[in-house]
């Protein structure tokens, strides 16, 4: 048995302590405190919750400590650990629990298997690394060089290592895979041990950038890199090459195949899927795949994402006036056009469907289809579907 502690952040989003955090966190050195797992947890099952002397759940343990709490838990056959607050930080809101329990130091791979990552299968292009994420293996690799002569550093040497670690720290935010989480986790001990008080800043930055509260202020900036690096004519250039390589419908299926259905929830939800991956522990092999081959779907496939939903809304506005029945038929054409390209244009659809209930309600006073559009695009006085057919929006969809 030994003496064990963690840290517990995620207090400012905790209902029961809301608006008086720095109180609590005042009062609460020397008060009892218990953990216990949270599988229910949206972002990560293995998620342990704290909870105060009161019974209030008020935080997490944090992510980096996951591994010895989750050591602890299984050698002792608890279902909890508890223990004591031995200290608090109010400034920047996290508190130290201490219990005497079995000490686990194993990897994080323990907690987060990843051979069902790196066994999904995957044919399509892969991308090129941006330089910002090739360039942090050299970094890496520096760092611990440089903190291996550390006793012979100068003042000099100090502050280069300053700025390689400031670098760091900035973008390696922006590689969200396991074998990062396990360095920087690693990284930061490495710095406490140094007790060089000038790097003391760089190791807080690296610790709020990952604790939850950093994890959500950042996933915007971190997806907003992804975006740029997805979309960037550097990466058009490199997969439009394999355009014809490449059977997309079936990069598709192997995507929808990847682990915790993540191809599913960044079709759905692009900041949850950052949020989740921050948590999920993925190696960087497996995430680069599923990246470069969701990268190449999106490209690859009919381009009316970017600039046909304009069409489809310029037409539904020529329909808009027309009698009920026509807007039945035009429903049916668009719904057919819908499905054929993964259902981009509910939205739009909805609003034609709303428009038509409306209608039918207010008894509105027919129009011709055909007068309208036919009309627009110069092709006389043509009814119903033919009219539509002809338009050359509904054309381009159809091709």
């Amino acid at each position: 048995m030994s003496t064990l502690r963690l840290n517990i952040v995620g207090f400012p989003y905790r209902k029961d302590i809301e608006g008086h955090v720095s109180e609590f966190l005042a009062d609460a050195p020397g008060h009892a405190m218990t953990l216990r797992p949270h599988s229910g947890n949206d972002h990560d099952k293995n998620a342990i919750r704290a909870f105060d002397w009161q019974g209030r759940f008020v935080g997490y343990v944090s992510h980096r400590d996951l591994p010895m709490a989750w050591g602890a838990l299984r050698s002792s056959g608890s279902k909890s650990l508890r223990g004591m607050i031995i200290s608090t930080n109010i400034e920047h809101p996290c508190a130290v629990f201490e219990c005497v329990a079995p000490v686990y130091d194993g990897p994080a791979e323990t907690l987060y298997p990843q051979n069902h990552f790196l066994n999904w299968p995957y044919s399509g292009p892969i991308l090129n690394l941006p330089d910002e994420l090739d360039n942090l293996d050299y970094m890496m690799g520096e760092i611990g060089d440089r903190l291996a002569e550390r006793d012979e550093w100068t003042d000099d040497d100090l502050q280069d290592f300053l700025i390689l670690a400031e670098r760091f720290a900035r973008y390696s935010k922006y590689d969200i895979s396991g074998e990062m989480n396990d360095y920087r986790r690693s990284l930061i001990i490495k710095l406490r041990d140094t007790n060089i008080e000038e790097l003391e800043d760089v190791t807080e930055e690296l610790e709020r950038a990952f604790g939850r509260s950093g994890r959500e202020a950042m996933g915007g900036e971190v997806l907003d890199f992804w975006m740029r690096q997805m979309q960037s004519t550097e990466t058009r250039r490199q997969l439009m090459v394999h355009r014809r390589e490449y059977d997309v419908a079936a990069i598709e299926r192997e995507l929808e195949w990847f682990p915790e259905s993540m191809y599913y929830v960044w079709k759905e939800n692009r900041e949850l899927f950052v949020s989740k991956v921050l948590y999920m522990h993925i190696p960087r092999e497996a995430l680069w795949r599923l990246v470069s081959g969701i990268a190449f779907v999106e490209m690859t496939k009919p381009c009316v994402r970017c600039i046909d939903i304009s069409a489809v809304s310029q037409v539904i506005d020529t329909v808009l006036p027309l009698d009920v029945n026509e807007m039945k038929e035009a429903e049916l054409l668009l719904s057919r056009i819908n499905d054929r390209h993964g259902h981009v244009y509910d939205a739009e659809l909805e609003r034609l469907r709303n428009a038509r209930d409306a209608k039918v309600a207010q008894k509105a006073e027919p129009r011709r289809i055909g007068q309208v559009i036919g009309r627009q695009n110069n092709l006389g006085d043509l009814s119903g579907l033919e009219s539509l057919l002809q338009s050359k929006e509904i054309m381009k969809l159809l091709e």
